[in-house]
């Protein structure tokens, strides 16, 4: 069943997003890599995330899970990264959290292709991400097969030719719009009565 990012459907009031404006001002949101059940990286979580831009404030969203990772947080601190999260992932919040700090933002950045992209995009935010993440420093996790594994491989080369496409037009080209809306359904927008029937 289609339909579209969830993001769009959370209630979130405009006042919220400028309330971290009034914070931070006019702020940069990261998204760095974040760890993923069977595939991890050989070397530690080290995001090196240039300027883009200028900006009043940076703001590294970390997954909950990584909130722990002492590599990730004082590198991300000693680039002048502030640390926020949206929270745990099974928080009834969470997409709400996630949706204030994506609304605040000037521009979004990540380095890696996942749904907080389209997230920023259905927002209408322009996103670039930082492709400098070498397939071959992924690790399969052993108790995957073979095939699987294949599978996961491909799956990151097709990754890194949509990371292009999103990166060269900062998410709001047409080839940008044309990913989104094939990926994450950012063409599909329905109404409270079209999404109950779609779900009942």
């Amino acid at each position: 069943i289609g339909v579209g990012p969830s993001i769009q459907y959370i209630g979130v009031i405009d006042c919220e997003g400028n309330k971290l404006k009034y914070k931070y001002g006019n702020y940069l949101l990261h998204f760095p890599y974040h760890t993923t059940k069977g595939i991890k990286l050989a070397s530690p979580m080290i995001n090196a995330v240039g300027e883009f831009g200028e900006f009043d404030s940076k703001l590294a969203c970390v997954y909950y899970e990584d909130l722990n990772n002492r590599d990730l947080i004082m590198s991300l601190k000693s680039q002048g990264f502030k640390i926020v999260t949206a929270g745990h992932k099974f928080n009834p919040a969470f997409l709400i959290n996630l949706k204030v700090l994506i609304q605040g933002s000037k521009f979004t950045t990540s380095d890696f292709l996942g749904t907080q992209v389209g997230y920023c995009m259905a927002m209408k935010k322009p996103h670039y991400i930082f492709n400098e993440r070498d397939v071959s420093k992924i690790v399969i996790s052993k108790s995957y097969s073979s095939s699987y594994s294949h599978n996961i491989k491909s799956t990151l080369d097709e990754i890194n030719q949509l990371t292009s496409i999103i990166s060269e037009g900062c998410g709001l080209s047409l080839n940008c719009l044309k990913v989104a809306n094939e990926y994450w359904g950012n063409d599909i927008q329905l109404t409270p009565e079209e999404l109950r029937k779609k779900i009942s």
